[in-house]
């Protein structure tokens, strides 16, 4: 394995499951893997009961290059047991931070890298795709490597397509004053609804408690949110326990994590946070 990923143990508990057994029947299961520039997790799971089998993550080394990140990903797909097995459903949900939404009237395949380029610099070696977030009139419009070597026969998205489906399907996106964010290690997508519309999408980066506060309210000031009576609903890599949460909680009293999505069966007791993998089980 390439010296850029760590096996699952930098994640305490995190692994899930019987490591490295495989399923009797993977006709039967379903393989779902959430990437984003820091790690690369797999989930197996039964089709009929929704029974979680397996869940894997996978570590990459800090600060990588973009070529290195590649590698990393191609390596674990390439060599791990869960992309050789013929499964009934394997879908990818990939964070990538070159991205755009615009409003589906205006798109167009021959426009969709003009569209792109206004907010990001184009990179000759990636291509340029285009999901459709359903459930909403808006294309998400990426730029992703050319060199990554996915599985054949795999359903790839945007992890952000697949979130905004997610919520807009199963939350309560009427409720007012209320915004939706996904923590990664060193960037947050910010995800606002508003009359059951999707009204502010982003995301940003961050290497502080600090710098995410700052972003946070700033971006609640333009949508002319009033932090007292806003209400945060934190997805992905946080803890109740983490500075992060502890300085936000001084501005904004109205705090919570998004609840694990209920159709998910355990064996045995899942010892982290539902939030924690949020992205990976809307898959």
């Amino acid at each position: 394995m390439s010296t850029a990923i760590h096996s699952s143990y930098i994640i305490p508990g995190a692994l899930y499951g019987a490591a490295k057994s495989i399923p009797a029947n993977p006709g039967d299961f379903s393989l779902r893997a959430l990437i984003t520039p820091n790690q690369l997790a797999v989930l197996i799971s039964e089709n009929k009961s929704k029974k979680i089998f397996q869940l894997q993550p996978f570590q990459f080394a800090e600060h990588l290059s973009k070529s290195a990140w590649v590698a990393s990903i191609n390596s674990i797909i390439q060599n791990e047991w869960f992309f050789k097995q013929e499964w009934s459903i394997k879908k990818i949900a990939v964070f990538l931070p070159d991205f755009t939404l615009i409003p589906r009237q205006f798109y167009s395949m021959e426009t969709r890298e003009t569209f792109i380029s206004w907010n990001i610099a184009t990179d000759q070696e990636d291509a340029c795709i285009t999901d459709s977030v359903d459930g909403t009139d808006i294309n998400l419009i990426y730029s992703s490597p050319k060199q990554l070597l996915w599985p054949p026969h795999t359903e790839i998205r945007h992890s952000l397509t697949v979130l905004l489906r997610y919520l807009l399907q199963w939350h309560n996106i009427s409720r007012p004053n209320n915004i939706y964010t996904y923590i990664q290690q060193s960037s947050f997508q910010l995800i606002y609804f508003k009359d059951r519309s999707l009204h502010f999408c982003n995301s940003f980066n961050f290497h502080s408690p600090d710098d995410f506060t700052y972003y946070l309210l700033f971006a609640c000031k333009q949508l002319n949110l009033n932090p007292e009576s806003l209400t945060v609903t934190f997805m992905g890599e946080i803890m109740r326990e983490s500075s992060l949460f502890r300085l936000l909680s001084r501005y904004v009293h109205n705090v919570e994590f998004a609840q694990m999505p209920t159709e998910w069966q355990f064996d045995k007791d899942y010892t982290l946070p539902g939030h924690f993998f949020y992205n990976l089980f809307c898959i």
